[in-house]
């Protein structure tokens, strides 16, 4: 029988925005790895991409008028439906946004169906 459950997905820059001169630093490894045992730690598990080179993930968006363009790791989570969880997750995104340095980070919450 099949039962509903939430998958999260959260992506994160590989690199920090362009500095006064356009140019990204890479985000230290260490951020994603707190990252992770935080999610591990919350969820009881976690899949992420963007740890081996060749699974990262490419994102194109346009702000006031300009193409951007970012490697991304995400996070993926499967948990049942809570509120907790939205509450946890609007709390968390401003956390992520600090720690990455970013205007936005985007997170997705999903219904889906597990086929057992």
């Amino acid at each position: 029988m099949a039962r509903t459950t939430w998958r999260i997905e959260i992506y994160l820059p590989k690199y920090y925005n362009p500095d006064t001169r356009g140019r990204r630093n890479s985000v230290e490894d260490e951020k994603f790895d707190r990252t992770q045992v935080e999610l591990l730690s919350r969820f009881g598990a976690v899949t992420r991409t963007g740890k081996v080179p060749l699974r990262i993930i490419s994102r194109l968006w346009r702000h006031r008028g300009v193409l951007h363009e970012d490697d991304i790791v995400t996070f993926i989570i499967y948990t049942r439906p809570a509120a907790q969880t939205r509450q946890f997750l609007r709390r968390y995104k401003r956390t992520l946004e600090e720690r990455f340095r970013q205007l936005e980070v985007l997170i997705i919450l999903t219904a889906v169906e597990i086929i057992r």
